[in-house]
């Protein structure tokens, strides 16, 4: 991993991939880090979330260039960012493959932490056991939220294109529907919890989302139900997929 320092960011290639970590996305790691007043917990956070976004990225472009794309990846405040320097006309398949490419790396790698230490156990030393926790957490936690059908998340582009696929064509209302109802029910979710950031997160999704969906006027009722009937399917999945989710425990 080679690389220079500009004025306000980190420039390096990595697997062919050009890659700028703004300052801003080391701020923001260092702020959610700061529930912990241990300076080791903290710096341990902060290289965990770069090496799990930035995993995540090089899982879009991999993708890509699989493809014929060709990208580049940026870390910033809002996260990371998966940018085509070439264009070419792609199936509604593989733009799907390309979104979910990045989550499904991620929870890869949370998946082969959680086997490791189903297997093995939690290790023994405190700073490793929060190595542990710190990449389940991201890789899977984080992974899963991704999933959400909520625009710009990864889930919310996939449910846009499997949405014009079925359909056979492009109309961005029933998206931003789904994306809407999501995100309040994200932001309603976060505040039951005290999950401050991650409801003020989705509250700025769903404001943006809401925004767009104004330019297409009255929604048709149809489009409503189908919604409707969309967020009812993944949130029983998403009940169903809890329900049964074993996290390693503590010995």
């Amino acid at each position: 991993m080679f690389g220079s320092f500009g004025s306000r960011a980190w420039e390096f290639r990595l697997l062919g991939f050009p890659v700028r970590v703004d300052m801003s996305f080391w701020f923001l790691a260092v702020l959610l880090g700061l529930g912990s007043q241990d300076v080791r917990q903290i710096l341990i956070w902060v290289s965990v979330v770069f090496v799990s976004i930035l995993a995540h990225e090089l899982g879009h472009a991999a993708m890509g260039r699989r493809f014929g794309l060709q990208g580049s990846i940026e870390l910033y405040s809002m996260g990371g960012l998966t940018r085509w320097v070439t264009s070419r006309s792609l199936t509604h398949g593989q733009d799907i493959t390309i979104g979910l490419a990045g989550p499904l790396t991620g929870l890869a790698i949370g998946g082969t932490v959680w086997a490791t230490v189903h297997l093995t156990g939690w290790p023994e030393s405190f700073y490793h056991r929060v190595i542990v926790g710190d990449l389940l957490w991201v890789n899977i936690g984080w992974g899963l939220l991704n999933l959400l059908p909520i625009e710009p998340l990864d889930g919310g582009h996939v449910v846009a294109s499997t949405i014009h696929w079925i359909r056979g064509y492009r109309d961005e209302a029933l998206p931003l529907l789904v994306s809407v109802i999501f995100g309040g029910a994200a932001v309603a979710t976060a505040l039951i919890f005290g999950m401050m950031w991650g409801a003020l997160l989705a509250g700025l999704f769903t404001f943006r989302n809401v925004t767009a969906l104004r330019q297409y006027g009255q929604i048709r009722p149809r489009d409503k139900f189908a919604a409707l009937m969309v967020f009812a399917a993944v949130a029983a999945g998403m009940i169903l997929l809890f329900s049964h989710l074993g996290w390693p425990g503590q010995e």
